[in-house]
């Protein structure tokens, strides 16, 4: 009975509402690699094969309002002058 009332349950079936090709397309545009979208409801549910990179990069652009950038907090220092540039992390 519990598993009735998993949110993994809401959450297929509100996407279910929704088209998954709406979904898959709306991961491309925060920055999800292409080849780690698959065209199913078991990606809702994390089974997203991604690097955390990768991750960091789409909630970044959540983040930016949309705006897909690569820029890391490392550059923004670097560019800033507060880090040298042969510095490694």
């Amino acid at each position: 009975m519990q598993l009735a009332h998993s949110i993994n349950v809401a959450i297929v079936n509100t996407s279910m509402s929704v088209a998954i090709n709406t979904i898959a397309e709306t991961l491309r545009r925060i920055g999800i690699p292409e080849a780690r979208i698959q065209n199913n409801l078991s990606m809702l549910l994390g089974t997203l094969d991604m690097a955390p990179v990768e991750l960091k990069w789409s909630i970044q652009t959540i983040a930016n309002i949309g705006e897909h950038t690569l820029i890391s907090i490392q550059d923004k220092e670097r560019r800033k002058g507060n880090l040298s540039k042969d510095r490694k992390n």
